[in-house]
């Protein structure tokens, strides 16, 4: 059982077959989430910009990797229903 949202998410990009470097992406992206979430005071604009930068092209492979292990169906869109 994941012990995080990080460790939900690696787990299913290594099931997947992500790249190591993709998948670190992946957890850097979710520790930036918890950041916002949790400590937004703190934030620092040249460390989001930085961790932001290539982290967005692993969720659309997840996504993708998703999409194909499970169905399309299953990766959210951003479409209302």
């Amino acid at each position: 059982m994941p012990e995080s949202y990080s460790d939900a998410i690696e787990r299913l990009a290594r099931q997947l077959g992500l790249k190591p470097g993709c998948i670190e992406d992946l957890r850097a992206l979710t520790r930036l989430r918890n950041l916002l979430v949790h400590r937004y005071w703190v934030i620092d604009d040249r460390k989001i910009h930085g961790d932001v930068g290539g982290s967005f092209k692993c969720s659309g492979e997840l996504l993708k990797a998703v999409g194909e292990k499970y169905g399309e169906d299953q990766v959210f869109r951003g479409k209302a229903e």
